[in-house]
């Protein structure tokens, strides 16, 4: 057994305890010291090979062994049986043992019989190329598998050995290449440094080297590009194996023809398998590495005390060893080694290998580093870089986290950088043959973290501005605050539905702060959003008069609207009058008049197709949440949200086709029509019932048209001891942005906050007069002009054979058909399936991990990877050439207004109502066009359509129609048929618990799109009509959607051909 023992005194003391021997040989006196402190019992033999330097033999219990040959030699004669009879042997007795460099724990003895090495030395002997001629230098310790095994792959061949000292010396492994003609070399990456550092090597000849082994260690294309440049071999092998196993799999670089060759070493065996099954994974799927072979040792030899699991199984394929690293192999058979199972760290069920981010930092930088994992009470663990630096370094912590961003995502984002001697040492702790011990290092940094928490802790009043804002940032994005830096460009990471949600985050962190969307986008680092805050004292510039909601809207006024106030009636008095009949019409039954009447706020016009009342459920949304709350405290809660949001306290009126809610003062007369309790539904004894409650109700379960718009029911709930509201509501009232408003208020104030302390909103009547007021302004119709000349261009009203899904009867919509007339529709219309009237939607999660990179490269939004996945689809299914589907518009913008007059108006991302529109999408695929232009062609298309993408939808369908007779039909065809919704991240609510939706769309399609946390993963949502198609072409559309949008989200294959993708079935 060959031992290192520079400054392993408890290593040394272990393996000792392991074999027992009988004869110990050292090099020097000083080591004989260190052995004699050691040893727990007396060998019968030890000996020194260096002579003392007063030329004795022997010092106390220690012989020099040249010495003592040379006495005692001579005077001995071994019997046979003394020998032993050489036929007594077999090729599985133990005739070496080495130890594993564990880097967790004492290391492990492993016994290696005439078998193994034997077979071993063969099959490297093949892949070395070795023979007779082959000289090789062996300059690794003989300690460690590398260099014993460079002795016997060498000599079992017949070929020569050169030792040129008795430990490493560059000067003297330089010198042995020269005068010996040395041919192959082996070494790590530092050994190859430090000779090609070594004066001497530039003046020693090279040319006859034909083969560099290195391996041992994390090997770097630069390292290999070092050896080339550095000492020409012929060829390099990297290897990788076990000292359990020897060399088990190699990759072999042929430097002249930069041919690279993957192989199982000869005698070997290798499978990948699941870590916990033990089943052989699938191609490509990552999994333990299993090595099996004649290399294979049979067990470990154990001190005493000693407790390990047995890695090594049996099978009818062999013996195997299960090596506890994670690999994939592909359909060739090449190997990847991707980290050790017990270094991996899962960070919210991502794995992150540490060895990918310390080769890059070190291929990038030339840093070197150890990364481990730090215990993370959301994420489950974190990952840490501890950087050992040379002197002359000067590497910012900013460029190391922008390396690993830029290289990996933000799901791989460092959460901390330490140094090595902020741990107190000088080095990482490490193993007797040098590995770094992952383990005791993960435990020094967990222990250093937690002392600078509590120091942070104990020290820190309040939270320093900069990382306030990165946290908030981190919060939204569901990404690691580590990811964000002061130079992070956040317009970069995600898109303006999310930026729009920071204010409201942050002003629950920062009382007082007043950032707008418009600052976030003028001041996209995180820099300059500290300072703009900075600046105004944690409040935006207020020379935009941002929220300033009180000064917009005038004084508060008691009694019903003047004519001054309802910018429909044109300040004429007829109209006002009329309209004022209208109201007193609507409301008579609902036992209301003109003198409950808030304000007549103008819906634009797709809202009133939203409107339309083509039977009772039409474009009906019904939610029903849970709580901790009784039914007298969630109702009270609930009418104080009320008061905030006017088109969710409304009814709905039409004169001259113009349509417009009629906000209701907040009142008991109106809340006891709006909203039914215990006294009209009951007490539900379970959940289950409490859904079904007036579900399909005639009265309690409709809000088409006049309305009430939304009516909510609320009932104590005896098997939770709480309460929970059903929300019925049209779609009128609301949209995808405005609705997450209003839970967000109601779960705050069931949650205990008072209504004052809710984030400020934007009226919606601000926002609704303005956009009334100027949609026939030159603004407007530019907006109009640039969707009719699109979509005429595009042959809008010819394009039936490319409109999907296709008709099987009559309608487009999902729930009951009462009040929908049929003779309408010229057809009876029949469910494809029994049950039930509403489906449910058909969702999975689709993975999209490049997303992040596409738009830091190619400034490409993640929408528009879906909206191109959306019309691959689509041409797949119908065999055409183009793609014809609807997209919602959040439209959350001032419009028509001067760029200069908007930038001066609040947000209207915070605007309380609906501002959706929608957009008709015309886009042809061609089969040589690139995935990377196709992205780039919808994404500068998808921008000039967000711009104008408040277009009043009855001016694009009245000129398209009159422009070519019949087009504005069909694009109302196109509307009903497949909508493409992008929706910004919900963030679920603390205190109301989601029981049950659902959607009553007037669609055949809806596709609803949710980015998830973090932005490498969307769900998709496939709602339908389930008399156009069935449950099963639903899920089938839903995972067809996920493999498009993998692959064209793919940033490696960006340059494949469309008609790769598409490749329509004819």
């Amino acid at each position: 057994m060959n031992v290192n023992v520079v400054g392993r005194k408890k290593e040394l003391q272990h393996l000792l305890t392991i074999v027992d021997p009988s004869v110990v040989i050292v090099q020097s006196a000083d080591i004989a010291a260190k052995v004699d402190e050691a040893l727990l019992q007396n060998p019968q033999l030890r000996f020194v090979l260096d002579r003392a330097a007063d030329g004795e033999h022997s010092r106390g219990n220690w012989k020099n062994l040249e010495q003592y040959l040379a006495i005692e030699s001579p005077q001995r004669t071994e019997s046979k049986a003394e020998r032993g009879d050489a036929s007594q042997h077999t090729p599985d007795d133990i005739i070496l043992l080495l130890s594993t460099s564990g880097t967790t724990s004492l290391p492990k003895g492993c016994p290696l019989s005439s078998r193994n090495l034997v077979s071993a030395a063969f099959g490297m002997g093949e892949v070395f190329e070795i023979d007779q001629h082959s000289v090789a230098l062996n300059h690794m310790p003989l300690s460690h598998v590398f260099g014993f095994y460079f002795i016997v792959h060498y000599q079992i061949k017949g070929a020569s050995v050169v030792h040129p000292s008795a430990a490493f010396d560059a000067a003297s492994s330089i010198r042995a290449i020269n005068d010996e003609k040395c041919t192959d070399i082996p070494g790590v990456p530092a050994v190859f440094k430090a000779l090609t550092n070594h004066p001497t090597f530039k003046r020693t000849p090279t040319g006859q080297i034909r083969h560099v082994g290195t391996g041992a260690t994390r090997i770097l294309p630069a390292d290999i590009d070092d050896i080339i440049d550095n000492f020409g071999p012929q060829r390099i092998t990297i290897g990788y194996g076990l000292t359990e196993t020897g060399i088990a799999i190699f990759t072999k670089h042929q430097t002249e023809t930069k041919k690279v060759t993957f192989c199982v070493t000869p005698s070997c065996k290798v499978k990948i398998c699941h870590p916990e099954s033990g089943e052989v994974v699938g191609t490509d799927e990552a999994g333990e590495i299993h090595v099996g072979g004649e290399g294979v040792i049979l067990e470990y030899w154990l001190a005493p005390e000693q407790e390990v699991s047995d890695p090594f199984y049996q099978d009818e394929q062999g013996r195997w060893m299960k090596t506890g690293d994670q690999g994939t192999m592909d359909g060739s058979g090449s190997i990847a080694i991707t980290g050790r199972y017990k270094e991996i760290i899962i960070r919210g069920g991502e794995n992150i290998s540490p060895v990918a981010i310390e080769a890059a930092l070190q291929s990038e930088l030339k840093i070197t580093a150890e990364v481990v994992g730090y215990p993370d009470e959301i994420a489950g663990e974190v990952p840490v870089a501890v950087l050992k630096k040379s002197a002359d370094q000067d590497v910012k912590d900013d460029d190391i986290r922008q390396t690993v961003l830029e290289q990996f995502g933000p799901l791989w984002a460092l959460s901390s950088i330490v140094d090595v001697t902020d741990l107190g040492v000088d080095d990482y702790p490490r193993t007797a043959s040098g590995k770094v011990q992952k383990q005791t290092l993960k435990q020094m940094v967990q222990e250093y973290l937690d002392e600078q928490t509590k120091a942070g802790e104990a020290s820190a009043g309040s939270q320093d501005l900069d990382d306030t804002v990165c946290a908030t940032w981190a919060t939204l994005l569901g990404i690691p605050r580590a990811s964000i830096t002061s130079t992070t460009k956040v317009t970069q990471l995600t898109d303006s539905l999310i930026i729009a949600k920071f204010p409201s985050i942050l002003r629950k962190r920062l009382p007082g702060a007043k950032v707008s969307m418009q600052d976030i986008l003028d001041n996209p680092t995180i820099s300059a959003q500290v300072q703009l805050l900075e600046r105004s004292g944690g409040a935006a510039d207020h020379s935009k008069q941002e929220d300033d909601f009180e000064a917009l809207q005038g004084p508060a006024r008691d009694g019903p609207p003047t004519i001054n106030d309802v910018i429909a009636a044109h300040g004429d008095s007829q109209r006002f009058a009329v309209i004022q009949t209208l109201c007193e019409a609507t409301l008579k039954p609902l036992g209301l008049g003109w003198h409950d009447v808030q304000d007549v706020i103008p819906a634009h016009s797709y809202l009133e197709h939203f409107l339309r009342r083509t039977r009772d459920q039409v474009n009906t949304h019904r939610y029903s949440w849970s709580c901790r709350r009784s039914a007298a405290e969630l109702r009270q809660a609930l009418q104080q949200v009320l008061e905030k949001y006017a088109t969710m306290r409304s009814v709905a009126i039409k004169q001259d086709g113009q349509v417009s809610f009629v906000a209701i003062r907040p009142s008991t007369a109106w809340f006891s029509v709006q909203i039914a309790g215990n006294e009209e539904v009951g007490k539900a004894e379970t959940v289950q019932e409490f859904t079904d409650k007036a579900l399909e109700d005639p009265i309690r379960d409709v809000v088409a048209f006049p309305g009430p718009l939304t009516r909510f029911v609320i009932c104590d709930i005896v098997e939770t001891g709480g309460a929970g509201v059903t929300m019925t509501s049209t779609h009128a009232a609301f949209d995808g942005i405005s609705l997450p408003m209003f839970v967000e208020d109601l779960d705050a104030t069931v949650g205990g906050q008072s209504v004052q302390e809710l984030p400020e909103r934007l009226p919606y009547k601000l926002w609704a007069d303005s956009y009334y007021a100027l949609q026939e302004t030159p603004l407007a119709q530019e907006a109009v002009n640039f969707h009719v000349t699109r979509l005429l261009k595009a042959g809008i009203a010819s394009l039936s054979a490319s409109l999907y899904p296709f008709q099987r009867t009559a309608g487009w919509f999902t729930g009951s058909t009462a009040g929908w007339p049929p003779a309408a529709y010229g057809a009876e219309r029949k469910r494809l399936e029994p049950n039930p009237e509403t489906p449910t939607p058909q969702m999975t999660d689709c993975q999209v991990p490049h997303a992040p990179e596409i738009k830091r490269r190619h400034g490409i939004e993640t929408v528009v990877l879906f909206k191109a996945a959306v019309a691959i689809l689509n041409a797949r299914r119908t065999r055409t050439s183009l793609a014809a589907f609807t997209s919602y518009q959040a439209a959350r913008s001032w419009p028509f207004l001067p760029e200069w007059q908007a930038a001066r108006m609040p947000s209207a991302m915070s605007v309380q109502g609906p501002t959706v529109q929608v957009a008709t999408n015309v886009i042809p695929l061609a089969h040589d066009e690139t995935i990377l232009a196709l992205l780039q062609r919808l994404q500068a298309e998808q921008e000039l359509i967000t711009k104008h993408g408040a277009a009043p939808f009855g001016a694009i369908h009245a000129r398209l129609n009159k422009e070519s007779p019949g087009a504005g039909e069909f694009a109302y065809d196109v509307w009903k048929r497949q909508i493409f919704n992008w929706l910004p991240p919900w963030d679920p609510p603390e205190h109301l618990k989601m029981e049950r939706a659902v959607v009553r769309n007037e669609l055949g399609l809806l596709w609803r799109l949710l980015p998830l946390p973090g932005g490498e993963e969307v769900r998709i949502s496939v709602f339908y009509d389930n008399a156009q198609l069935t449950s099963e072409e639903a899920e089938g559309l839903a995972k067809e959607m996920r493999e498009i949008a993998e692959t064209v989200s793919d940033a490696q294959g960006l340059d494949r051909k469309v008609g790769d993708v598409w490749r329509p079935s004819m």
